[in-house]
């Protein structure tokens, strides 16, 4: 792929999850219908535009040899975890929007809620750093060291999600 052009598409792609988790930032913790649809919204695009930054990683590993299936998935492991988060956040806000939106959650929605937004952005800083690095433009690889940073905050981002839908599930107020 052309140097221009994956530069460009990856710099598209970042505009696209700094804006959608900016709105999401802006978005927790208000009870607005408009609001929550907005969270949707921010998670969705932002899911896409991770989608589109693993097609071009794969594009970018791929493109001069076949590195075996298990250097693909140790690389792309990171951005899948991401796309689950993303996935895992717009089914909990979908599937209790009502709740949301008549303000019935738990103190403690507001506070899972802006902790994963935190670990979101701070993947997407550790991304963002590591793919502009000389090894990662020419031969398509980040360090293990990142992967390995990378996947222990994608972890611990899914454990907050979990704590987030169990108190969705389980905790409700009369608002």
């Amino acid at each position: 792929m052309d140097y221009e052009l994956f530069t460009n598409l990856t710099n598209i792609s970042y505009a696209f999850i700094i804006a959608g988790l900016l709105v999401v930032l802006l978005t927790v913790g208000s009870s607005n219908e408009g609001a929550v649809i907005a969270t949707i919204s921010g998670y969705s695009a932002s899911a896409c535009a991770i989608l589109l930054l693993t097609g071009l990683t794969y594009t970018n590993i791929t493109s001069t040899q076949w590195p075996g299936i298990f250097k693909i998935l140790n690389i792309l492991t990171p951005f899948i975890i991401l796309l689950v988060i993303f996935g895992l956040s717009i089914a909990l806000v979908s599937k209790y929007f009502d709740r949301i939106v008549n303000n019935r959650v738990s103190q403690y929605y507001n506070l899972f809620s802006f902790m994963s937004v935190v670990f979101i952005f701070i993947q997407i800083m550790l991304f963002f750093s590591s793919i502009k690095e000389v090894e990662f433009k020419e031969r398509g690889i980040i360090k293990p060291l990142t992967i390995s940073k990378l996947i222990l905050l994608g972890l611990i981002n899914v454990i907050i999600l979990i704590s987030l839908g169990v108190s969705l599930k389980y905790s409700s107020t009369d608002g």
